[in-house]
């Protein structure tokens, strides 16, 4: 059944809606059509606009003055594939180079006679970076920023039901200062703009992603939030019965769960809710006020968890929510579906990364949504290739390096149970950057990428930068208000970025909820000497560790470039060995700091080779795939092949029933109750580094750093070690998977 929740209990993960509406102006009125993925119902269409489109480059700047909106594009116009980048497409060097504005004209679409009586509104996927839109001359909107979508109502005046419409778009792909990611433009000496990156990759431009209407009834849902919670506490506890719950319902069990539901509708009076199963079984329903100020709270019986791969034997299940718009005489207005998968995300300060209150190691990849010809563009074999390439390597998680991915690909993430660090497009941010035209334009970034995000199971962090200058004096008041912004619209999820600087100097690490750092030991520096990984990655994480004592770290990057068919032996620097070699040299400190506890996890840079900006030290892009840009295996994917099956090999299964869950674990819990040391083992390491003084000299220290990890892994009695997942997985007889072949 659906509870009312009083006002007091209202929970911050409506914040969102209310923020769009009332704190947020720019941001409601660019997305002022709705928020939600288009999707057919009984009561919506849609139409696909993606195909050839007519493309004209800008390069002399006068279409704006011109007026190109106003009529067909003027000609010469080639034809251009949507969704696509178009840099790669042309043999015209000036294309692949141009900084500026391009126009895309889609004519002959024809709109039926019976969508004019519903709302159509433009849905534009991704649009790098800068987009206006124009219907039969007409402005439809405008929107600043990529990789995320926007939606532009199409008012009825400038429709043309039952005959052809004329859809314009101009795209402009200038990077500046204060835009996000930033750049800026410069002139060369032949009086050519040139585009100066921040960022390792190069900036594709276009329409990325598709292009659709669609359509809803005028009484529409504009926009849902669900979130999860799972009783806290121990099973033998009855939960406690909240004031407003109704005499008539049962009274809530220890293994049920809530899904807190908050929507926005226009001209709507309530909403029905029905989860149904896998099986399309009607498991809960309820009814609840269509306004995003009063939420619903929907019990689930006995859920079965959303739970990431290799983490249970039936990863990622997934519940269908559909929203019936009623008015007020109880009629059926509009429909819209919603997959939801139950789980809880949080952080221990000596556990590292919960999932569904169960320790996570992560093990996966940074990428790029790159490939040859399309750049950026959504491709959908590619995506099916790189989602198989992380089964077969066994992946259990990515970050979405370095700006947020396409609908269809989070998607999958839920589907296959790969878990997400969702990434703002804010790469490589300098101190010159951080001002507040820049924040502005962050905030918005982050609001858009939580709002179309935050309902995916697989969405377990936010990571707010990539490399900023974290070292700034700048930095740490501008990042204090985008982790205060970002943790206001989504309470649920830990924060995060990705650092490359030096933990004594950061002042950004202090305001997210866990540390990913970025390294490449002997690799930028001592190029070639892979035997100082071990102790600098060893020296490297523990320093993070002491200087931030209840926060996670993990090494979100890390690699080496290999150009594909090179082999040296003994390997050396570029060769396929080498890479092999880079690689497996951090693998027995990764498994070293595991048994501390807080140390989550690990992603090698990068799953496929990528484009980049020319270079003397980038032939053809960046080569640190362990797969080529055609996604061919280099010697690499093998050995990260075997490393992640044995990871996931050691991995403890949980059960998908939650009662079947709290069952199995009541247990282990009285266990972990009655010896409090095991909760206080992982900071063991740190304290015997702190009790021994070091001797005065580099050579001393060394010798003192390597008999210190030994007399403290030592130290470890088997007992204290099996509070990591290794110990669960005995206790509970998870089976394994069998070892990768």
């Amino acid at each position: 059944g659906l509870r009312m929740r009083p006002p007091r209990l209202l929970p911050v993960v409506v914040l969102p809606l209310l923020y769009l509406a009332l704190v947020d102006p720019y941001v409601a009125a660019s997305n002022a059509a709705g928020l939600l993925h288009p999707q057919e119902s009984e009561t919506r269409e849609v139409k696909d606009l993606c195909g050839l489109w007519r493309f004209r480059a800008d390069y002399a700047g006068t279409g704006m003055p011109e007026r190109w909106w106003a009529s067909p594009l003027p000609e010469p116009t080639l034809r251009m594939p949507v969704p696509s980048s178009y840099n790669d497409l042309s043999q015209d060097r000036r294309l692949r180079d141009h900084v500026g504005a391009v126009w895309y004209e889609l004519d002959g679409i024809f709109l039926p006679l019976r969508w004019g009586t519903q709302r159509v509104v433009l849905y534009v996927g991704s649009a790098n970076h800068q987009a206006t839109a124009w219907l039969n001359g007409q402005l439809l909107g405008a929107h600043t920023g990529g990789h995320l979508p926007f939606h532009l109502e199409m008012p009825r005046e400038h429709a043309r039901f039952g005959q052809a419409n004329r859809l314009t778009i101009m795209v402009n792909n200038t990077l500046t200062p204060t835009s996000i990611p930033s750049g800026q433009v410069q002139t060369n000496a032949a009086g050519r703009r040139v585009q100066r990156l921040q960022m390792d990759f190069f900036n594709y431009a276009g329409l990325h992603r598709r292009v659709l209407l669609y359509t809803t009834p005028t009484v529409f849902l504009a926009d849902v939030s669900v979130s999860s919670q799972l009783p806290s506490q121990p099973p033998s506890q009855p939960a406690a019965q909240p004031s407003s719950q109704p005499s008539s319902q049962p009274p809530p069990q220890p293994s049920d769960a809530h899904l807190d539901v908050f929507v926005s509708c226009i001209g709507a009076a309530n909403v029905l809710l029905t989860l149904l199963d896998a099986a399309g079984v009607a498991v809960a329903r309820g009814r609840m006020p269509a306004t995003p100020r009063r939420g619903g709270r929907l019990v689930l019986h006995d859920p079965r968890l959303w739970w990431p791969v290799y983490m249970s034997d039936t990863p990622a299940y997934l519940y269908t929510l559909q929203l019936e718009v009623l008015l007020q005489d109880g009629s059926v207005v509009d429909v819209y579906r919603l997959r939801h998968g139950v789980r809880t995300v949080g952080i221990s300060a000596t556990g590292g990364l919960l999932l569904n209150g169960m320790p996570t190691y992560l093990h996966g990849f940074g990428k790029h949504e790159d490939a040859e010809l399309r750049g950026r563009g959504l491709d959908l074999p590619t995506l099916i290739k790189d989602w198989e390439l992380l089964g077969w390597a066994h992946a259990n998680s990515i970050r979405t390096s370095h700006y947020p991915y396409a609908d269809e690909a989070m998607a999958l993430c839920d589907e296959r149970g790969i878990m997400v660090i969702d990434e703002a497009p804010a790469v490589g941010l300098q101190s010159a950057n951080m001002v507040r035209e820049t924040l502005a334009r962050h905030m918005d970034a982050i609001s858009e990428m939580i709002t179309r995000d935050r309902n995916h199971a697989s969405v377990i962090a936010w990571s707010i930068a990539n490399e900023p200058d974290s070292e700034a004096s700048a930095a740490a008041a501008y990042f204090k208000h985008v982790a205060a912004h970002t943790r206001g619209l989504d309470p649920s999820r830990p924060l995060t970025f990705a650092s490359f600087k030096s933990p004594a100097k950061d002042v950004v690490a202090e305001h997210v909820d866990f540390i990913m750092v970025n390294r490449y030991y002997a690799w930028y520096t001592n190029t070639g000497q892979t035997d100082i990984i071990p102790l600098a990655l060893e020296k490297d994480m523990l320093a993070w560790r002491r200087r931030f004592p209840t926060k996670p770290v993990m090494l979100s990057e890390y690699g080496a470039d290999a150009v594909a068919g090179m082999h040296s032996d003994p390997p050396f620097a570029f060769s396929e060995e080498f890479q092999a070699e880079y690689l497996s040299q951090h693998f027995g400190t990764f498994d070293a700091l595991r048994q501390l506890g807080w140390y989550t996890g690990e992603h090698v840079w990068n799953l496929a080779d990528f484009m980049t900006n020319q270079g003397v030290t980038r032939a053809l892009g960046n080569k640190k795939g362990v797969f080529t840009r055609a996604r061919q295996p280099k010697m690499a994917a093998f050995t990260i092949r075997d490393r992640y099956g044995r990871l996931a090999n050691a991995t403890a299964r949980f059960p998908v029933g939650l009662a079947d869950l709290q069952q199995r674990l009541q247990p282990v819990a009285a266990t972990a109750a009655s010896r409090p040391e095991w909760r206080s083992a992982h900071r063991r390491l740190p304290q015997h580094r702190q009790q021994r003084k070091p001797q005065g000299n580099a050579e001393a220290a060394a010798q003192e750093r390597g008999s210190l990890r030994s007399a403290a892994m030592d130290s470890f009695a088997p007992d204290l070690i099996l509070t990591s997942r290794e110990w669960l997985e005995v206790r509970m007889g998870a089976p394994s998977y069998p070892p990768p072949h």
